[in-house]
């Protein structure tokens, strides 16, 4: 099997997981994640809004709110991804691919901190398999100093993802039953 037949694949799988089960597997999730000493000792937390059926991070976004920590969304324009301070009450619009971005904000200049990344599917070596467009690899190679947690349901992880030179390994991978810590 191919990238491409790996992907689509793994997309219907996740795009067929119960709408009930994947609200109540992403609460289990982001416990999991907020849990964590990285989330608890982040000052600046990198998360996507989420969008289709993918891994719900409003309880991220919320609790770090709560904490005290900034949060920041990406936004992609040209070919390229930037992260955008994302204040509490501020509106979401849609954006590139209808992704959620900021309505306002100011463009972060990476230095580090907690990146929660979604994905289409991971395996236990703790390589992704993204959309395709390759936002997340190029912005990681580009500022590596970042603690890379993967959030994804159960029915996204398979033996092996097919990589590339160029794929990004994520630190963490949390499920609704696991963490793995590569």
């Amino acid at each position: 099997m191919d990238k491409q037949s790996q992907r689509k694949e793994l997309m219907q799988k996740r795009e067929s997981f119960d709408k009930a089960l994947s609200a109540k597997a992403s609460e289990k999730i982001c416990r999991k994640l907020i849990s964590t000493d990285e989330f608890k000792n982040a000052k600046d937390i990198y998360v996507y809004a989420s969008i289709k059926n993918e891994v719900r991070t409003d309880g991220i976004i919320k609790e770090a709110f709560k904490s005290g920590k900034n949060i920041y969304l990406p936004v992609t324009k040209d070919g390229e991804m930037d992260f955008y301070l994302y204040e509490e009450g501020t509106a979401l619009e849609k954006g590139e691919f209808g992704v959620p971005v900021p309505s306002k904000g100011y463009r972060k200049l990476p230095e580090g901190g907690l990146i929660v990344i979604p994905g289409v599917g991971f395996d236990l070596r703790g390589y992704r398999l993204g959309y395709g467009k390759g936002y997340y690899d190029r912005f990681l190679k580009k500022y590596p100093g970042f603690i890379k947690i993967a959030i994804a349901y159960c029915c996204q992880v398979t033996e092996k993802i097919y990589n590339d030179e160029y794929d990004q390994r994520v630190d963490m991978l949390i499920t609704q039953e696991d963490i793995y810590r590569f």
